[in-house]
């Protein structure tokens, strides 16, 4: 006979859990002063609303099952995987920002967070400046860019000059992971003609562990993620 405290219809155990995102490849054109639609292949790119030159691609990872069967994820390790060149033609004084992320929750303004960080450098979250609480964010990483000089001349790459990493890595149960990718170019190019802006693809990964915890301690974190989604 089966105990129905006990057993569960989804397995526990060891689990690796990936979300891949398309390379973004957007043009520059001069004389419309405007960019692009993501080229095809890159559908999955969206332009963040009212904004000028900011990206951004949005999914998730459903771990519905798992909490339906009252089982928690564990986070051991969340990583980006990423190989290619970041390259923009000519880029001048620009500067490119890359956040990868994994919440708990929705990030429902892209563009109020792209706005107020580019003016204030603030409302990252997990951070005191943001309305998320630091257990919302599970990964957080933070790249900045700039143009690479060679002999006095301008290369159209773009050199990693911060990497910074941030997040709680804290279990949960929640029935969406959502994965963020977001990229923001400040400047313009430094020869206005038609210019292009390549970010290679890249992979976010996520090990974790599927666990049963004590009624108590699953129904106390059911609580929580309910209390801070409502906040």
């Amino acid at each position: 006979m089966v105990d129905e405290k006990t057993s569960t219809r989804a397995l526990t155990g060891s689990r690796r859990l990936n979300k891949s995102i398309p390379r973004l490849s957007v043009d520059y054109d001069a004389g419309t002063g405007m960019w692009d639609a993501p080229q095809p292949g890159a559908k999955a790119w969206l332009p963040a609303p009212g904004l000028f030159s900011s990206w951004y691609v949005e999914d998730y990872l459903d771990t519905s099952g798992y909490t339906r069967d009252e089982l928690t994820t564990v986070p051991r390790a969340i990583y980006t995987q990423q190989a290619g060149r970041v390259n923009f033609q000519d880029p001048g004084n620009t500067r490119l920002i890359v956040f990868d992320m994994v919440l708990t929750e929705r990030l429902t303004d892209i563009t109020g967070f792209c706005n107020e960080f580019i003016a204030t450098n603030a409302s990252i979250p997990g951070f005191p400046t943001s309305s998320y609480d630091w257990s919302q964010v599970m990964y957080g990483r933070y790249r900045q860019y700039i143009g690479v000089n060679q002999a006095a001349t301008v290369q159209d790459v773009l050199g990693l000059v911060q990497d910074d990493a941030f997040g709680s890595l804290e279990a949960t149960t929640a029935d969406k992971l959502w994965t963020y990718k977001i990229v923001m170019l400040l400047g313009l190019p430094a020869t206005l003609g038609v210019a292009a802006l390549n970010v290679p693809p890249s992979r976010i990964i996520l090990d974790v562990d599927i666990v049963k915890e004590a009624d108590l301690e699953f129904m106390m974190r059911q609580k929580r993620s309910y209390e801070l989604t409502n906040y």
